[in-house]
């Protein structure tokens, strides 16, 4: 596949260059403003792949000029361990066009169009589901109180339906409910590294509200039990929300480590280089807006380049699976390493929780469940989330499709019992 880059005034003088060249048949990879006027790039045959393969190639880029930020915090934290000197470079400025294909292959068009064959998919798979579901009703009833019973945790349709058909299920109903959850249980993906444990750089991301900056203190809190204070930072990059800083750095002065600020992202790498002698460093990001679900490239230290620095999604066991689908989704890709679950002692049920994480496959870290920073997070256990979710009394809202299996078991029960 070829691609052209053409220049003009306007889109309308910019086409005109396109049909020129290329041809009627010429495909627009992708148009953006310039200080001249536009820039537009063409091909004859559009090829997704190659503008990904080339997208992904590594590219220098030119390197951005920052204040010396936050000196006086940088320079308290650092007295004990001094950074190690950090080579100056040579790296001559990339060329725009690198930049331009990788926006090409962000086209957001692209990404809507397969987030709708995604929703399509997740339809069908939910009508399927149903119509097997329903057949359990007249053919085995074990299947169908079974199906009824995880229902009541809240997981989703197509889930239980996987279960239930990828298990041998006996008339015994509690035999059969114990094979179900042992399989539930070898689905869910444990991370094998706890969030502290390889050290480094270590961002949490997510929505405003999951709680990244009270994990990050209980995170901190769990680091203290076996080392010292001085190998531990905290830095606040959340320049959002109101407080966000007092809040951290309440916490620092509790727990007697040092917290930075970040108030530019420019000023970033700086920062983590300065305080790349520390054997962890908890990075506190602003909450995840519209902006970053569309192009998660562009969260904070993710494209940063840096070794040893670990990405982790904060998700709340309070939020709808919508919710939740939708950040998983725009999150695909990108180098998280494993999600920390928050509010578990809030959560109605766990139901959406357990979906999203296996519909993703996406490793589960820790989780908190309460507000003691001290102890109230933990190591995560799949036979743990499992028996929490089982012993939740709390009612289940039913959603429409629930309440469809239902009906059409109940409807296929009244009709057996018409034969007998």
């Amino acid at each position: 596949m070829q691609l052209k880059r053409f220049f003009a005034k306007d889109n309308h003088s910019a086409l005109k260059l396109v049909r020129e060249d290329i041809g009627p048949d010429a495909i627009i990879v992708s148009n953006r403003k310039t200080e001249n006027g536009v820039e537009v790039i063409a091909t004859a045959d559009y090829d997704e792949t190659a503008i990904q393969r080339a997208a992904a190639m590594p590219a220098d880029s030119e390197a951005a000029v920052s204040a010396p930020v936050a000196t006086e915090q940088l320079a308290e934290v650092t007295a004990d361990n001094p950074p190690p000197a950090q080579p100056q470079s040579a790296t001559p400025p990339a060329s725009d066009f690198a930049s331009t294909l990788a926006d090409a292959a962000d086209n957001t068009t692209i990404k809507d169009m397969r987030n709708e064959l995604n929703n399509l998919r997740t339809m069908l798979d939910t009508q399927l589901a149903a119509f097997q579901a329903g057949q359990w009703g007249q053919q085995s009833p074990a299947r169908a109180e079974l199906f009824e019973k995880l229902t009541q945790i809240g997981l989703g349709v197509e889930r239980i339906t996987q279960l239930i058909s990828a298990t041998e299920i006996s008339d015994d109903l509690e035999t059969a409910s114990r094979k179900v959850l042992m399989a539930l249980k070898d689905s869910i993906h444990i991370s094998e590294h706890d969030a502290i444990e390889r050290g480094g750089i270590v961002v949490l991301h997510g929505p405003t509200g999951a709680g990244k900056t009270t994990s990050i203190a209980k995170l901190a809190a769990q680091f203290l039990r076996n080392h010292d204070p001085r190998d531990l930072v905290m830095v606040c990059a959340d320049n959002g929300r109101v407080g966000a800083y007092e809040q951290l750095q309440t916490f620092a002065k509790l727990l007697g480590v040092s917290v930075v600020r970040v108030r530019h992202s420019a000023e970033l790498g700086n920062v983590l280089s300065v305080l790349g002698s520390k054997k962890i460093v908890l990075l506190d990001s602003a909450g995840m807006v519209q902006a970053d679900l569309r192009n998660p490239r562009q969260l904070i230290g993710m494209d940063s380049g840096l070794e040893n620095i670990h990405h982790y999604l904060i998700l709340a066991a309070t939020m709808q699976r919508s919710a939740m689908e939708r950040i998983l989704d725009s999150l695909s890709g990108t180098e998280i390493d494993g999600v920390i679950l928050t509010k578990l002692d809030e959560a109605v049920h766990l139901g959406d929780v357990l979906t999203s994480l296996l519909r993703h496959d996406i490793p589960l870290t820790s989780w908190t469940d309460g507000q003691n920073i001290a102890s109230d997070i933990h190591r995560a256990d799949a036979a743990v989330l499992v028996s929490k979710a089982m012993h939740l009394n709390k009612t289940v809202v039913e959603s429409k499709d629930d309440r469809i299996l239902f009906s059409m078991l109940q409807a296929r029960q009244d009709a057996s019992s018409l034969w007998h």
